[in-house]
């Protein structure tokens, strides 16, 4: 058994749980924050956990089976204290020691609490389909478990069950609690289950309202207001009707015989899943379990419909007849609990919920980053309606706004407000914050809700001038169509008449500013889905461009939608006076000099990091700064110029060609290339040297080579060569591998090259192109 805690105000102080209940001075102050860490990615499944079988034997609704399960039991903070939310951190990483690193498929998963012999459901998870999917260094999910205050009290075991169904490997875990000290809106006096398992739908020799069977509830004395949760997933599939998984199929529960809550237990955004691509079929609408996301949890506000102590409950589903022609029995996994709690704390609270952008949680990676118009959640936690309140919102230190918000909410539900425009600056990473005053234009009566910040960074900034490119798959089903708006909302760019099989580039010119960029299409498939192509159909693409080089290339499996903002703007650009130094014929020994200039293109500030001359001292030249380059880029500002000195002193007669390259912060241009053309002359020759032929040069950088190095090569004269290949050879003459071979440029020429299945040791570069050949050895490690 093992016992962990960690609790952790606002101020970063650590203090263990069992030197907290040793000392009866020590408490947490409203607004801290307690952390009790349960299950660690260091912790290993084992088997022991029991839930339901799949799918349950005809009249077995609530049979159990060994499963695999990670936790323990841990210590919370006894019931003396007082918590405003109580926050479930489920994170999720792939184990890099396998393959695949990640599940192989979706499976249902449950996060349990055990207390007094009864076990209650936390949460349930579908996990993803584990091919493909990045995890990254961990991806988090957030619960909010205050409604099972009475149970994550002391002494508490908490499970992660992940049923046994042939899946070989498993998601590392981390599970922790996030406990935030002060006053909730109403205090949880009891929670206690209603109906749960695993119950098979269809069939008509053992109908499943005999087991959904009407609960009468006795409520308890000091009990005010009640609450019903009900977490249900559809399992069973590939028959003619789908279900349970893949059909809609409505559920409602009667309260004293009168049908008061009904849904459909039906999931149809699993295409805009921010955990995505997957390796499975993880864009398809199913029952309330998209691959790679947790199961919503409906709640129904029980006290309106309750006048006694005693009320009856049952839960019903819409009838249907399985057909019997499918691998698996259709059933639905249902956990149901009432919530009992005390009166309404206050008459008058509102609580800024969540920022949903600008926020770097990668839950909200689909609205994010932005550069336009926040979006926060609003939630109402006093007993009256509330209809208006002041939102303060902006980038901390530098602006301040406000908004008037009106509507009707009641107690416990939310609004999704999206705010208007506002300035985020220039830097890289900031503070956002939102801030909720005066509701129904008095003051709020708790106020530690009312404000919540996040970090923001700025969304990418491209030139005026962008190409969005796209390849079509030819799937005939797709609905493709793309908008493009500016900071006002305005329709910029609109089209919809995207056909099947095409490429398109479609070229704007923006004006500055903030803009956004949404690629639907209607389907969900995205542009290239891994299952088309299974079924022979053709893969596409999508990318955005300037008009120099591609600057973004989105996922091409992103289901439903693409969301990018972006800022254009003048950008830093490179101007030279010349692009050619052309030095004519210069002695053999003689040096002659040529300058050029380098300057900004506008006002924005050009950074030079490098000038160098490729086979500069094989060639006879070189090029020195003014100002010099030393340990830190140069910055030239608008007006400023750098005076790049060539010098040209051969040492053998013919023609020299080659490149100065200068590399900078001009994205059209990174490497700005000049071209230098020099003739060597023999004063004492009678020949003319002007068509002498030098040697191929070829440079591996760096050699030694790990894993992966650059190989430039380069010919003598302005024309291309023909025929011209490069290749590794082994230390016996043996080719190895044919690393270019075709038409190159006879000034500069540069490839990347990889180890990948190349042994440790000595091999050799050999380039040939028509009659000119040269070898280089290569040293592999």
């Amino acid at each position: 058994m093992k016992k962990s805690c960690i609790f952790q105000g606002i101020i970063s102080l650590l203090i263990s749980i069992i030197s907290m209940l040793a000392s009866p001075m020590l408490f947490a102050a409203p607004g801290d924050t307690i952390i009790v860490q349960t299950v660690t990615f260091d912790d290993t499944l084992q088997l022991g956990a029991e839930t339901y079988v799949y799918p349950p034997p005809r009249g077995e609704f609530h049979k159990t089976q060994n499963n695999y399960y990670q936790g323990g039991t841990y210590l919370f903070p006894p019931d003396t204290f007082r918590f405003e939310k109580i926050l479930m951190y489920f994170t999720l990483k792939c184990d890099s020691k396998n393959f695949p690193a990640c599940g192989e498929w979706d499976i249902i998963a449950f996060i349990y609490a055990y207390k007094d012999s009864n076990r209650f459901e936390l949460g349930r998870f579908e996990t993803p389909f584990g091919y493909g999917v990045n995890l990254g260094n961990g991806f988090t999910w957030i619960y909010d478990v205050s409604d099972f205050r009475s149970i994550l009290k002391d002494s508490v075991t908490i499970k992660y069950v992940v049923p046994q169904q042939g899946q070989t490997r498993y998601e590392l875990l981390d599970l922790k609690f996030m406990m935030i000290e002060g006053t909730p809106p109403r205090d949880v006096i009891n929670i206690e289950k209603l109906w749960y398992g695993g119950f098979r739908i269809g069939d008509n020799l053992d109908p499943v309202d005999s087991h959904l069977q009407p609960i009468r509830v006795s409520l308890l004395p000091n009990v005010k207001t009640t609450k019903i949760r009900a977490t249900i997933a559809g399992d069973g599939w590939g028959g003619s009707t789908g279900c349970a998984e893949f059909c809609a199929k409505e559920h409602w529960i009667d309260v004293n015989g009168t049908k008061r809550f009904d849904w459909y237990v039906w999931d149809d955004k699993c295409d805009m899943n921010p955990l995505y691509p997957q390796g499975g079929t993880w864009l398809h609408a199913r029952s309330n379990r998209c691959p790679g996301a947790q199961m919503e949890t409906k709640e129904f506000e029980l006290t309106p419909f309750v006048n006694d102590s005693v009320v009856t409950l049952d839960y019903n589903i819409e009838p249907y007849t399985y057909p019997e022609d499918g691998e698996f029995w259709p059933l639905y996994t249902i956990e149901t609990q009432l919530v009992s709690y005390g009166p309404y704390n206050f008459k008058l609270d509102a609580s800024v919920e969540n920022i949903i952008a600008p926020n770097p949680w990668q839950f909200y990676n689909r609205s994010n980053p932005i550069c336009s118009k926040p979006s926060i959640i609003l939630k109402n936690n006093g007993s009256d309606n509330l209809s208006s309140l002041d939102i303060d919102y902006g980038v901390e230190t530098l602006s301040n706004n406000t908004y008037k918000w009106s509507g009707n909410l009641k107690f416990g539900e939310k609004d999704t407000v999206e705010l208007p425009p506002i300035d985020f600056g220039n830097q890289d990473i900031m503070a956002f914050y939102a801030e909720v005053k005066s509701p129904n234009g008095v003051a709020d009566e708790y106020q530690l809700n009312n404000r919540m910040t996040t970090t923001t960074k700025l969304v990418p900034y491209y030139f005026n001038d962008l190409i969005l490119k796209y390849q079509t798959n030819n799937y005939p089903e797709n609905r493709f169509s793309y908008t493009i708006k500016d900071i006002n909302d305005s329709t910029i760019y609109y089209k919809n008449d995207i056909q099947p099989s095409t490429l398109y580039n479609d070229t704007f010119h923006l004006k500055d500013g903030c803009y956004e960029l949404r690629f639907i299409n209607e389907i969900g498939f995205g542009i290239d889905y891994w299952l088309l192509k299974q079924q022979k159909y053709t893969s596409g693409w999508i990318k955005l461009s300037n008009l120099y080089r591609d600057i973004k290339l989105f996922t091409g499996e992103f289901g439903r939608e693409i969301f990018h903002q972006f800022t254009v703007g003048p950008k830093p650009m490179i101007v030279t006076n010349l692009d050619t130094l052309d030095f004519g014929k210069v002695k053999l020994n003689e040096q002659k000099e040529l300058t050029f200039e380098i300057s900004p293109g506008n006002n924005q500030s050009l950074q030079i990091t490098n000038v160098n001359v490729v086979f500069g001292i094989n060639r006879g030249y070189l090029a020195t700064t003014d100002p010099p380059i030393y340990n830190e880029p140069v910055i030239l500002k608008s007006g400023e110029k750098m005076i790049i000195t060539v010098r040209f002193t051969p040492k053998k007669e013919g023609s020299s060609v080659t490149n100065l390259v200068i590399n900078c912060n001009d994205e059209r241009l990174l490497d700005k290339v000049i071209k230098l053309i020099g003739i060597g002359v023999d004063p004492n020759s009678i020949e003319d040297n002007n068509n002498i032929e030098p040697p191929l040069e070829l440079v591996v950088q760096p050699n030694p080579v790990h894993e992966k190095a650059e190989i430039i090569f380069t010919g003598s004269t302005g024309n291309f060569y023909n025929n011209t290949k490069l290749t590794l050879i082994n230390p016996l003459g043996q080719e190895l591998k044919v690393l270019f071979d075709g038409r190159a440029d006879a000034i500069f020429n540069k490839i990347n090259f990889t180890t990948d299945g190349i042994a440790k040791g000595i091999y050799y570069l050999n380039l040939k192109s028509d009659n000119n050949a040269t070898t280089i050895p290569i040293v592999v490690f």
